[in-house]
């Protein structure tokens, strides 16, 4: 406020003496060339009686331009310049002016000396003769004259500006040293009536932030008390990893670990998703499970934001034993199967029901049947899958009872490619491999499986007249089995939930294609089960990359 109310002064007062300044230099060079003028005048007034004598002068005062005109325009004498050169006169502004009411004044370039001068021309006579006598001084004496004067309005000016700098200090000082002393307890001291609304108001507001404070303060105990009897830990943590509230549950989890996250060396997890939450600023976290005080938990993170700016984070530290967790997945494939296998029974059922009831013509049975035939193998290809998932999970839950041989992975990478390529030539998808010869443990019909559902998806999900790369190569001891397709890509906030039962990025394009949702599904738990890793490298409209990395088998491999 301080420096508002002092620029405003400053300014206004530098302003102020700017157009000042502006306006006396130029009343300054109109009193100049009016000066000028008045001695032009009288210095032809003092001519006048010597015109005769004036002609036969071999020089003239070096100062003025002297010129002798007749009313006809004939230039009969001239100081500064040869008559027999001159042009004819009688359209000179200031001639025409001398000829009419018997004397003029001008200011204009001069053709001859290639100068601005000021002219004054008045009539005179010449023995029997009336004759226009002009006088003329260049303009750049006044200007001469004028850039003299200069540095004194510098000086003035400075000195005044300096002293508008002063008298804004002392003014500003003036007008802020009462409000110093205004107290919203006492309102009849206010120095100035027009604060009095805004301080009132002021005081309402500081009521009403007081009043809030205390019920924030009170919402904070109920909070409190609600953390403390959670079931599940609760943690927060400031942006810097100390921990701020932690319940009794999240004390039992993480013991001694609670009183700066950086300080402990157990807590790498927690110091890794604050650093990602922080940096990348995202909204949600992938929940984590881990173990702690031999229990199974899920670790759930959420990041705190204030005004856009990273605060820290809470984590929900949920007790996740085998026996709930499993059924919580039962309980959300379940409802999940359930919706997925309903709709293409509906359309089936639809359709017959009005076949048999004579609804449909003739000509539109064989649209119907095949509608029927549609729906029946997507519905057969979603049980298969589903019953392939099933699977397993019970397999995983039996601690791998399936056998495991040493495979090549390129013999069956061009198993696969060889069924769909029937499927790819009739998209126009062109497929490029670059396969070297890669052995793992695992499976063979499982792997078959994980590269069936990627290489279709990469066929199904591209662009008209698309490519489908694949490699397989090796990498620090492990195999890295690449699919890369010029397809329409997978939005970022939907690259977490691929992986996800049933879940579709398009589901209008992927029940036109057949899909069920559950394919990258099957492909993460194939990688699951051989001990792999499943990453996806997508940009929306520019195509995706799925990456399977195995472990590298040594024995010879099973064909």
């Amino acid at each position: 406020m301080r420096q508002k109310i002092f620029s405003a002064i400053f300014f206004s007062c530098a302003s102020l003496l700017v157009v000042v300044n502006i306006a006396l230099l130029i009343v300054l060079e109109s009193s100049l060339q009016t000066q000028a003028f008045d001695m032009l005048r009288q210095e032809a007034t003092s001519l006048k009686p010597h015109l005769d004598s004036l002609i036969t002068y071999e020089s003239a005062p070096s100062s003025y331009r002297i010129t002798l005109i007749a009313p006809s325009g004939e230039v009969l004498y001239d100081t500064h310049s040869d008559v027999s050169r001159s042009e004819n006169h009688s359209q000179r502004v200031e001639i025409e002016g001398a000829l009419q009411s018997g004397q003029a004044q001008s200011v204009r370039y001069s053709d001859t000396l290639k100068h601005d001068m000021l002219y004054f021309a008045t009539m005179a006579s010449l023995g029997d003769d009336e004759v226009v006598l002009r006088l003329a001084l260049e303009k750049s004496t006044i200007e001469d004259l004028f850039v003299q004067f200069l540095p004194y309005f510098g000086l003035e000016f400075l000195g005044c500006l300096l002293l508008s700098f002063v008298i804004a200090r002392i003014l500003t000082r003036s007008i802020i040293a009462p409000l110093r002393t205004i107290k919203l307890e006492n309102l009849s001291k206010i120095p100035y009536d027009e604060l009095k609304p805004f301080v009132q108001k002021v005081k309402n507001e500081h009521r009403l932030v007081k009043n809030q404070l205390k019920i924030l303060k009170q919402k904070q105990s109920q909070i409190l008390l609600l953390a403390q009897n959670m079931s599940d830990g609760f943690l927060l943590l400031n942006k810097r990893g100390k921990v701020l509230l932690a319940n009794k549950k999240a004390q039992a989890y993480l013991g001694g670990a609670l009183q700066n996250i950086y300080e402990s060396k157990d807590t790498f997890f927690l110091q890794k998703t604050l650093f990602l939450l922080s940096r990348f600023k995202t909204e949600r976290s992938t929940p984590q499970t881990l173990e702690f005080a031999h229990k199974e938990c899920e670790l759930l993170f959420g990041p705190i934001y204030s005004k856009k700016k990273f605060k820290g984070m809470m984590v929900l530290v949920r007790d996740l034993s085998a026996k709930k967790r499993a059924q919580m997945l039962q309980r959300h494939f379940s409802a999940n199967v359930t919706h997925e296998l309903k709709t293409p029974l509906t359309s089936i059922l639809a359709a017959s029901e009005m076949m048999s009831n004579n609804l449909v013509a003739k000509e539109d049975f064989s649209e119907f049947v095949g509608k029927i035939e549609r729906e029946a193998g997507r519905l057969l290809a979603m049980i298969d899958e589903v019953l392939k998932l099933s699977f397993l999970d019970e397999q995983r839950e039996l601690t791998h009872t399936l056998p495991m041989q040493k495979l090549s992975l390129k013999a069956i990478i061009q198993s696969v490619l060889e069924r769909l390529k029937l499927i790819a030539q009739k998209q126009h998808i062109s497929i490029h491999t670059k396969l070297e010869d890669c052995a793992i443990m695992g499976n063979a019909e499982l792997i078959e499986n994980l590269v069936y559902n990627l290489c279709d998806n990469a066929i199904k999900y591209n662009k008209p007249k698309g490519s489908v790369h694949i490699a397989l190569q090796k990498s620090d001891g492990k195999v890295v089995l690449e699919v890369r397709d010029s397809g329409v890509g997978i939005p970022k906030d939907a690259q977490e939930r691929v992986f996800e039962r049933f879940f579709c990025v398009d589901k209008g394009r992927s029940k036109q294609l057949g899909g069920t949702g559950l394919g990258l599904s099957i492909v993460e738990s194939v990688a699951g089960y051989h001990n792999a890793s499943v990453n996806l490298k997508s940009k929306l409209g520019e195509g995706s990359t799925f990456s399977v990395c195995f472990g590298q088998a040594t024995t010879s491999p099973a064909h």
